[in-house]
């Protein structure tokens, strides 16, 4: 049986995928000759009423992946980069596809990708979760991948549930979690559940694998997350759950996250923030407001 199949946008209607076979009742027991990089070019492609496609997608299988275990987190090291970072979970490192040429080398294998997971590239830094370590760690790279000479490793944050991750346009990280939760971590390694709680029995998300932002006005502050397909712990059903954490200049003084399953009905709201924090993020947000206005109406010294 396949497993989650990472899977990334290069340019719009482009697409790249990281996939091979596993069984998912014995998830050690992987299939390396399997796992390859498929390039699917979606342009022009449209769905018909009937549910069929306008034409059929352009697919094209750019490399193998030699001795692969499980890929699962895939990234660019640039947004319009020919660098593929391709997280292996069992071998332990994150592989650099040349997606152009189909050349496959190594980014980084140490003791921090071990389990590596969740992978994404933020204001050129490599993210990536440890799932066996519980931990989130990033190193500056190059445009192609490398990682850059006399550059630190850091551990962004520790003791966290994760498998999936995503960054934001302000650089707040949101973990997905196996265990049922999503994390909101900073960049100075602070981190909150901010939605569900651990091992929940009841939880809205059904145990959060892959996450991403939505792509449209509407949904670009919410994240979707799908659920891990039972490899750890069996979701009680398949589902996309959606996170609408609001925007951040409302996350500023005041932090609610809803979250509801898609398709479900009904739905579970959590609140991240006390009240007595969030009445004290009010208050410092209106005496902000009101000493701006009187900067404003100082006079000014003239010549």
């Amino acid at each position: 049986m396949p497993p989650p199949q990472p899977l990334l946008r290069k340019l719009d209607g482009i697409y790249y995928v990281a996939s091979g076979t596993i069984n998912i009742t014995d998830p050690l027991a992987t299939f390396p000759e399997t796992y390859s990089i498929t390039g699917i070019d979606m342009r022009g492609v449209a769905v018909l009423p009937n549910g069929a496609l306008t034409i059929k997608p352009a697919v094209k299988r750019i490399a193998s992946l030699p001795g692969a275990a499980l890929p699962t987190g895939v990234a660019l090291s640039r947004p319009k980069s020919d660098y593929l970072l391709v997280a292996d979970t069992f071998r332990g490192l994150i592989w650099n596809v040349n997606i152009r040429y189909g050349s496959v080398g190594v980014a980084l294998e140490d003791a921090t990708t071990k389990v590596a997971n969740g992978l994404k590239v933020w204001n050129g830094s490599m993210y990536w979760t440890s799932t066996g370590l519980g931990s989130f760690f990033c190193i500056p790279i190059d445009e192609r991948g490398n990682v850059l000479p006399g550059r630190t490793l850091v551990l962004v944050a520790s003791n966290l549930t994760c498998d999936d991750s995503v960054v934001d346009e302000e650089g707040e990280i949101y973990v997905a979690g196996p265990l049922d939760v999503l994390t909101q971590v900073t960049e100075a390694g602070e981190s909150e559940v901010i939605a569900s709680t651990l091992n929940s029995t009841s939880s809205a998300l059904g145990r959060p694998s892959a996450a991403a932002f939505g792509r449209l006005i509407s949904d670009r502050w919410s994240l979707y997350m799908t659920t891990n397909g039972g490899s750890t712990g069996v979701p009680s059903t398949a589902r996309v759950s959606r996170v609408d954490l609001g925007q951040p200049w409302t996350r500023w003084y005041y932090t609610r996250v809803s979250c509801r399953s898609l398709g479900f009905g009904g739905g579970v709201r959590y609140t991240s923030s006390s009240l007595l924090l969030q009445t004290s993020r009010l208050i410092y947000y209106s005496i902000a407001r009101l000493l701006l206005a009187g900067a404003a109406k100082t006079p000014t010294a003239k010549s």
